[in-house]
């Protein structure tokens, strides 16, 4: 009976840490592909001269899907993003507030080229399991002239796994108390 139950939450606890790994990897995909149309659109209204309408689109890009997306004017480029096409601080004031410095690694590696996405147990702005992707803008002649930074709070994958554990513990209970009822069966 009890080798039943050890198995039970043995089985349970991996299935949890699996479907967890497997929704968080899923959540990380598209919210890169997201990242990359994002950055994609965003070098498609720099090189059509409508960076006014820019924010607007941002804006509601922010309503419809519940993700922050942040853009950043490249300071070292030769020809960077129009600063008004920035959504909040510069990058020069996130580098000087140390509130912002998890973010930091994600902008300068797009200014370098580069993406990278990684999930974030306990972000420091919003207080929650996070999952961040940073991508690089590319200007007219494919100069890296600002960055995309793309996130998403993942508390619904909190509550899943939560709900997944009250289950599975129920489980056990359920098994255990079948397990001894079997066994008193038996055993008159």
């Amino acid at each position: 009976a009890i080798m039943l139950v050890i198995t039970a939450a043995l089985i349970g606890f991996i299935f949890m840490w699996q479907y967890q790994r497997r929704t968080i990897d899923d959540m990380k995909t598209e919210l890169e592909n997201q990242a990359i149309a994002i950055s994609d659109d965003t070098t498609d209204y720099i090189d059509n001269g409508k960076w006014e309408d820019y924010l607007d689109y941002i804006s509601s890009l922010e309503r419809v899907n519940d993700w922050d997306v942040w853009t950043f004017s490249d300071p070292y480029a030769d020809h960077p993003m129009n600063s008004n096409m920035e959504t909040g601080d510069s990058y020069n004031d996130i580098v000087s507030s140390a509130k912002y410095g998890a973010y930091i690694p994600f902008i300068e590696s797009a200014f370098n080229g580069n993406s990278l996405c990684k999930s974030v147990k306990h972000d420091k702005i919003e207080q929650k399991p996070t999952i961040m992707v940073g991508y690089p803008i590319l200007g007219e002649n494919k100069e890296v002239v600002g960055a995309v930074v793309v996130k998403k709070q993942v508390d619904e994958l909190t509550a899943i796994v939560e709900d997944s554990l009250s289950l599975i513990v129920i489980s056990i209970v359920i098994s255990l108390g079948i397990s001894f009822i079997i066994v008193i069966i038996f055993a008159t």
